[in-house]
């Protein structure tokens, strides 16, 4: 019985062993064929290698934030898609804000998200913040969010919470075209 259980194990262990080696080559079959290795001199094609990291980029596989402008990809129109992270804040309970952008020949708004830390909930938010009041009654509201050529103007709902007072870390993450492409 102890040597069955034991030859059990065994064939089970080779077993997976296999699998795993035959996943592995099939994985670099598929890289070496589809990014360009050499076989013959063993080298890979460093061409293919820069066009598979530009492919994981502009495909946000691979994510590379920064505060200065990047070109990212190409709109359905054809023009250039740029991305950019503004440092801003929120609002408090009865005055919005504008933050500048600093984007020259902004053309138009692709995308954009909002992430920032709630000190006061001690946790981090991304995208518009609602708000429930309790109580009998509930009020569900956010941000006001526009973009235009110079400023990203953001308001909040009148007598609800000072979002300046309790959030640090506001980041706005902004894709966009311009009107020179």
């Amino acid at each position: 019985m102890k040597n069955n259980l034991i030859t059990r194990l065994l064939l089970f262990i080779i077993g997976a062993l296999i699998c795993s080696i035959i996943s592995v080559a099939f994985a670099y079959s598929y890289l070496a064929s589809e990014v360009g290795f050499d076989s013959l001199d063993q080298s890979w094609n460093v061409d293919n290698v820069r066009d598979a990291l530009d492919y994981l980029k502009h495909n946000q596989i691979y994510a590379n934030y920064s505060l200065t402008e990047r070109e990212i990809g190409t709109w359905i129109d054809g023009k250039r898609v740029y991305e950019k992270v503004i440092p801003g804040l929120l609002p408090t309970a009865t005055t919005g804000v504008s933050i500048r952008h600093d984007i020259t020949n902004f053309g138009g708004l692709i995308k954009f998200d909002i992430t920032w830390y709630d000190t006061s909930d001690k946790r981090w938010f991304t995208g518009t913040r609602y708000y429930y009041s309790g109580g009998t009654g509930y009020s569900i509201g956010s941000e006001s969010i526009q973009v235009d050529s110079t400023y990203i103007h953001i308001s909040g709902i009148p007598n609800t919470i000072n979002w300046q007072a309790r959030t640090n870390n506001v980041y706005i993450i902004m894709q966009y075209y311009k009107t020179t492409d």
